[in-house]
């Protein structure tokens, strides 16, 4: 292979361009795709920290929107807890034999 045809532009290429060429073609193809979904993960998740920034109703409703999982389970998690250690029904009491 010439240098202009090595996969990814690599010099290294040159060695193991005839056994290993169709691999490193997907490695390089793959690696594309995943810099072009990091760079529009981080594009989104600047768009979401600028909104929930601003001031106004569309930015309370980001708000939730953004923190309802976080509250959800800690919510859920208290819960389970309250259960656990309650004085008449609870999980614990019970083992304890209170």
């Amino acid at each position: 292979m010439r240098p202009s045809q090595l996969p990814c532009g690599s010099t290294v290429g040159r060695v193991t361009a005839g056994v290993l060429g169709p691999v490193v073609d997907r490695l390089c193809d793959r690696a594309g795709a995943r810099a072009v979904l990091v760079t529009s993960a981080v594009a989104g998740a600047l768009g979401l920290a600028l909104l929930v920034r601003r001031t106004g109703r569309v930015s309370v409703a980001a708000r939730a929107a953004f923190f309802l999982p976080s509250i959800t389970s800690i919510v859920a998690v208290a819960m389970v807890w309250q259960w656990i250690l309650h004085d008449q029904y609870g999980l614990a009491n019970w083992l304890l034999g209170l």
